[in-house]
């Protein structure tokens, strides 16, 4: 089980390392990114537009803390993980396309929705970890986890400024985008295999549970159906309630 809780949690690591190399695309590629903002907005204060940018990607962050946060406490986190996966691989597909649409609002809605997706890991992955690290490790995984910020941060600024100046900014959002998809196919599989096993756990256990209360109703049916005076059980043609539970079970 350690195992396999350690290969999701490289899955897991490297999923937040790719989120924070998205992070840096921006500052990385700043002076392509203001072209591009007085190309197609019209403004002599392209600045001013690029804080937007990151300003939307942190309300995303904000709204998509809000909700993947709550759903943590009552769904399958490593389900959580996926679902933002998506939506962050669509913000980045959508981030692409304003660079070829030349729509820059397009490019607005693209990080906040990447701010949304990326929010599932930070709520959902800190409790996972706590419930399946082992007890010595669970500083050492969370430490790990925690490491791709700066790491994936610093790798950004390369990576984009390297993209922006050779093929174009796009290609920074698509790559990092069809490099995340057998991730969120990874967590999806898991998630639905985690989820299966928990409703046979508790089919099961309803079952158990079924089987031991018409044992006490067949027990106190026996009990009640025997007439006081002969002292023989009374016999009934129509079938009895215990009789038609045990059908139905």
């Amino acid at each position: 089980m350690l195992s396999t809780n350690f290969t999701i949690f490289l899955a897991v690591v490297i999923t937040n390392l790719l989120n924070f190399i998205d992070r840096g695309i921006i500052p990385g590629a700043s002076v392509e990114f203001n072209l591009f903002i007085q190309e197609h907005v019209q403004t002599t204060t392209p600045d001013v537009y690029l804080g937007f940018l990151q300003s939307s990607f942190v309300v995303g962050v904000i709204f998509g803390s809000l909700i993947f946060g709550r759903l943590s406490y009552s769904q399958e986190r490593l389900f959580l993980v996926s679902v933002g996966c998506i939506i962050w691989i669509m913000s980045a597909f959508f981030a692409a396309i304003s660079f070829y649409s030349s729509t820059f609002w397009l490019l607005i809605f693209a990080r906040a929705l990447s701010g949304f997706g990326e929010a599932s890991l930070q709520c959902a992955i800190p409790p996972w970890i706590q419930d399946v690290a082992p007890l010595s490790q669970r500083g050492m995984w969370m430490s790990i986890f925690y490491t791709a910020i700066p790491v994936g941060i610093a790798i950004g600024y390369a990576y984009s400024s390297f993209m922006a100046t050779s093929i174009g900014w796009s290609w920074s959002f698509i790559l990092e985008a069809i490099v995340a998809c057998p991730f969120a196919l990874y967590f999806a599989i898991i998630s639905w295999h985690n989820i299966r096993s928990t409703t046979d756990h508790r089919i099961i256990e309803m079952v158990d549970y079924s089987h031991e209360k018409a044992t006490q109703i067949e027990q106190t049916d026996s009990d009640d159906d025997v007439n006081p005076e002969y002292g023989s059980p009374v016999t009934s043609d129509s079938p009895s309630f215990l009789q038609e539970l045990k059908t139905v079970l």
